[in-house]
């Protein structure tokens, strides 16, 4: 569609304008003279009315009627008739020897004089002029009609719309050589601003406007020049840190990878295509499908990475080309409010092959060490019991005492191995479980047998709330899910002050069908950033750490391993010096459960059993 330009726009306004204008003034002219010149003939006419009217009124006096003088009033330019009408409506004299004798309806009594509209014989639109005759004071008014034609009048009109037609013309020619001067002066500065517009739209940035009037348009062209001089400098800026942002991701040690929820990818940099194995050239702009990925294994694996969609967590991916390699792959939502099918997401990839190597060193290290301190710790303590049991000869109170300090620190040096063992077998796999039948009243009835020594030692007030709708057989490992309660009890133990309170609640749900065990207590609490890191390896609480008790910080880590692999869950719920509560929730059918594994394969290195 061509569209109308502000040239043809200012030129068609100004003629309109002038036109309209010219054609009003034009109507206003030719009817102010019309108007005019039949009001300059009614004054004529009436003036040779009253002339006859004192023709004819003195005639009648002296009896000698002027019909030659009347003839020749009548036959004056725009007379159409001349009457001398008696009173009752009967002509006495007329110009016409045809209208002599004819009777008229019309009546104008008490009527001086008066200037009506009539239609004559020939449907002539004029002008009827009576003026009353007194004959005689005993007699009743005579009266003279005189006829005007205005034919003279719309003569003349019709002369003065013709000469004012041409005046017209005239004008409107001379207004539209005008008018295209004045739009032509008008729509050049804006012509010349809109071509700046679009060079500096065109990347002219630049074009300047060379406009140097006062007026409006030309502060308009000023600001547009500052405009164009501000979006220049932020152009070149943004220019520039696009430039270093390319640079950045260029050389950044993890791999970025950017594409939509059709799996198109929109940028892969240099570090992805190396984790990854994949030329950006092969993937950028096209939708990576499973029929794609198979032809090549680089774009197997960034097919494989983008189907985790990790969200809010990292997760790692493990990919064999071109060569072994662990990976941690985090997402970013670039476009939370874009239309389904079109919201673009940034993945970030992590080379961990590194950490991962250094982790299972550290694991292996511990085990070995672990396994090391075994046999020695094992002596140690079978010499110090049988010094206690006295097998080697009677010992002196002091003797004794300073024996059993001796075996309580070597046993808090076993339970340390023990975890540090189990820590490290749940992190390579080969934590062992026997799941079989066992009697969990029994268990729960040995649990509480085994810390009630620690609980009188710390003066704790301790109740048990356990339902006698408990099955009396359920399936697990009995000896890992006693570990597993024995360190949530010895953590509540741990913490929990002086004549404070423990409770162990015990019960089973129908639906699902599963063994629940709450333990509370009211010590010094948890708060909420630590809670969100309790089942991490080694952790220890703020406030856990400033008094100072025993642990190493791999009890709710082995727990929590121990639930899961039955196919169960921990939740913590505590809030600061008020107390917290653990519940234990595993099924009464408890399965194993396969574990995911992400870390290296560990090497096969067999370890003793737990040391007792």
């Amino acid at each position: 569609m061509k569209q109308a330009s502000l040239f043809r726009k200012i030129f068609g306004l100004l003629f309109l304008l002038s036109f309209i204008v010219g054609f009003l003034i034009l109507m206003v002219s030719v009817s102010q003279r019309t108007r005019e010149a039949e009001e300059a003939l009614i004054r004529e006419h009436r003036l040779l009315a009253q002339t006859a009217a004192q023709i004819i009124e003195s005639g009648y006096l002296t009896e000698r009627w002027p019909y030659q003088t009347l003839r020749l009033i009548a036959g004056a330019e725009s007379n159409v008739f001349l009457w001398v009408v008696e009173p009752n409506g009967k002509i006495f004299f007329a110009n016409d020897p045809a209208d002599f004798g004819q009777i008229i309806s019309q009546r104008f009594e008490g009527s001086e004089e008066s200037v009506t509209d009539i239609i004559y014989k020939n449907k002539e639109r004029i002008k009827l002029i009576q003026h009353s005759l007194n004959m005689s004071p005993r007699m009743q008014p005579w009266n003279l009609l005189l006829g005007v034609s205005l034919e003279t009048v719309r003569t003349s009109q019709r002369q003065i719309l013709v000469g004012g037609l041409i005046i017209f013309l005239a004008l409107i020619i001379g207004t539209a050589l005008c008018s295209l001067y004045l739009a032509n002066v008008l729509s050049r500065p804006l012509r010349e601003l809109q071509a700046g517009v679009q060079a500096f739209g065109q990347g002219q940035s630049n074009y300047r406007v060379n406009l140097k009037s006062r007026d409006e348009i030309g502060q308009l062209a000023t600001t547009f020049n500052l405009m164009a001089d501000d979006l220049s400098a932020e152009r070149a800026r943004l220019q520039e840190e696009q430039e270093k942002s390319q640079s950045i991701i260029t050389h950044l040690n993890i791999g970025l990878i950017v594409h939509d929820r059709r799996n198109r990818i929109f940028l892969i940099n240099p570090q992805a295509e190396m984790l990854l194995g994949v030329k950006g050239s092969s993937v950028i702009g096209k939708i990576i499908t499973a029929e794609l990925a198979a032809k090549d294994p680089g774009r197997d694996n960034l097919f494989n990475l983008i189907k985790l969609k990790p969200k809010n967590k990292r997760q790692d991916l493990a990919v064999k080309y071109p060569e072994e390699r662990f990976l941690q792959v985090s997402l970013v939502d670039l476009t939370t409010k874009a239309p389904r099918g079109t919201g673009r997401s940034l993945v970030v990839v992590y080379d961990i092959t590194r950490e991962k190597e250094v982790e299972h060193l550290k694991s292996e290290f511990i085990s070995i060490a672990s396994h090391q301190l075994r046999t020695p710790l094992s002596a140690i303590k079978w010499i110090l019991k049988m010094l206690l049991n006295e097998d080697l000869g009677a010992l002196s109170v002091e003797q004794k005492t300073y024996v059993e300090k001796t075996y309580r620190s070597n046993e808090r040096m076993i339970s340390l191995v023990n975890d540090l063992l189990d820590a490290s077998r749940i992190e390579e796999g080969r934590y062992e479980y026997k799941f079989e039948q066992f009697d969990l009243k029994q268990l729960l009835k040995e649990i509480v047998e085994q810390d009630r020594v620690l609980l009188e030692k710390n003066h704790l007030e301790f109740k048990t709330n356990i339902n006698d709708g408990l099955p009396a057989m359920v399936w697990g490992d009995a000896e890992k899910l006693i570990l597993a309660l024995t360190n949530l009890i010895d953590n509540a133990i741990k913490f929990t002050l002086q004549q404070g309170k423990i409770s162990l609640e015990v019960k089973t749900l129908a639906r699902p069908a599963v063994v629940q065990m709450i333990v509370r207590d009211t010590g010094i609490g948890i708060s909420k950033p630590d809670q969100a890191r309790l089942f991490t390896k080694f952790f220890r609480a703020d406030n856990a750490k400033k008094m100072q008790a025993e642990g190493t910080g791999l009890g709710l880590f082995i727990a929590g391993n121990i639930i899961k692999k039955h196919g169960g869950n921990i939740q913590i719920e505590s809030e600061v010096a008020q107390g917290t509560t653990v519940t234990c929730t595993f099924p009464r059918d408890g399965r194993p459960k396969t574990e995911d594994r992400s870390s290296i394969p560990a090497p096969q290195i067999t370890l003793g059993e737990r040391l007792s």
